[in-house]
């Protein structure tokens, strides 16, 4: 049975429905922050720990045939994989040990994000299968030899997930992942609900024409927060956005895209960050010629952008030490609204940079090679 949540009533943040620019995020209780976690896609595969306070940074190696470029950290274990140009693996690194483990996904599946399963008795991680149109389990994860098992059937390219209330939420990319990557459609988010290895239910939520090559979520309470990645033409010299990027807000108790919004006119590559003070954060590329990466603060509420501004963009006004933007590679923000922006400078070398809630300079700190993605602790 596959049940269709109804048309959005709306595509476009002007026809947003009353009320919906009030709408906050819940917070996390505040905890003490461990630091930054970095993820090293090239140079020197792995991870970068970078603490809350102080210069001191330690690495976890991954080894040079690790090409992944996102990460999760959950119970402070990195969750990330390799492609299938890096063998098909997930990688599982236990941050407070400093150690990392491979485990093996079916050849060619492609392996996308991965989560922790939260409880569901089918595993203790589960991983989106882009190749195979699939989700794999992952049981016995600390032993010699863990299981895999797959859940065949889910979608066209599913490339993130989490687990929630007793469902796995797969945002689906819509894009030919095993040849070109060309966007097939918009992009949709399913709910899988299952009996052991069997899917019961599927149903899709529609995310509206303009969502397009969705790679990127992040759940905050009972809503998903989805980054449109766009339409790229790379067939043309330069590149032309035939879609640009986007945000999508989803209520997950109801099933229902509430709103959606674009990003500023002439950017794509989008990902979405919620942080522990419940701001929402978006990393998009501001060109497809140059890659030039630029961070967004985004209102939960509405999808509007919230400053202070780079001029007359809708950027955050972020400076390097030497007083020009910052050419950041993703964004996230931390409980004292505190921005974390890593960059790559010349021979890979990667720092982070930190700042205050109003854009202030704070510290500026080494983060390996070929920094990709940060998350926190």
């Amino acid at each position: 049975m596959r049940r269709f949540a109804p048309p959005l009533a709306s595509l476009s943040l002007a026809l947003a429905v009353a009320g919906c620019g009030d709408a906050t995020l819940p917070t996390n209780a505040f905890r003490p922050t461990k630091g930054t976690v970095v993820l090293n896609g090239f140079g020197a595969q792995g991870v970068t720990m970078i603490p809350d306070t102080g210069t001191a940074t330690s690495a976890i190696a991954f080894g040079a045939s690790f090409d992944g470029g996102s990460l999760r950290v959950e119970r402070d274990t990195v969750l990330t994989t390799s492609s299938k140009g890096g063998g098909d693996l997930l990688y599982v690194s236990a941050l407070a040990l400093g150690t990392v483990k491979t485990i093996q996904m079916p050849a060619g599946s492609n392996p996308g994000t991965a989560a922790m399963a939260n409880g569901l008795p089918q595993g203790a991680i589960v991983v989106a299968l882009r190749d195979s149109q699939a989700i794999a389990f992952v049981s016995n994860v600390g032993g010699a030899s863990p299981t895999v098992s797959l859940v065949r059937g889910i979608g066209t390219c599913p490339s993130d997930l989490f687990v929630y209330d007793g469902d796995v939420w797969v945002l689906d990319a819509n894009q030919a992942c095993r040849t070109t990557y060309a966007v097939q459609g918009p992009s949709r988010l399913l709910r899988v609900s299952l009996s052991g290895l069997s899917i019961t239910t599927i149903d899709t939520i529609a995310l509206g024409a303009t969502v397009k090559g969705a790679t990127n979520m992040a759940r905050a309470g009972e809503y998903a927060y989805i980054g449109g990645g766009g339409d790229i033409n790379y067939g043309t010299v330069p590149p032309t956005i035939v879609q640009g990027g986007s945000l999508a807000r989803v209520a997950l108790t109801s099933n229902t895209t509430e709103l959606v919004g674009a990003t500023p006119p002439g950017t794509f590559g989008t990902r979405v960050s919620v942080a522990a003070d419940g701001s929402l954060y978006a990393f998009v590329y501001a060109d497809p010629s140059t890659f030039q990466g630029r961070a967004l603060r985004v209102n939960p509420g509405s999808l509007a952008f919230v400053g202070p501004f780079a001029g007359a963009t809708s950027f955050l006004d972020l400076k390097a030490p030497d007083s020009t933007a910052a050419n950041c590679v993703d964004v996230i923000g931390d409980i004292r609204g505190r921005i974390y922006c890593p960059v790559v400078g010349a021979g890979a070398a990667s720092r982070v940079y930190v700042y205050n809630a109003g854009l202030g300079f704070i510290r500026n700190l080494p983060a390996g090679q070929g920094a990709v993605a940060i998350t926190s602790r």
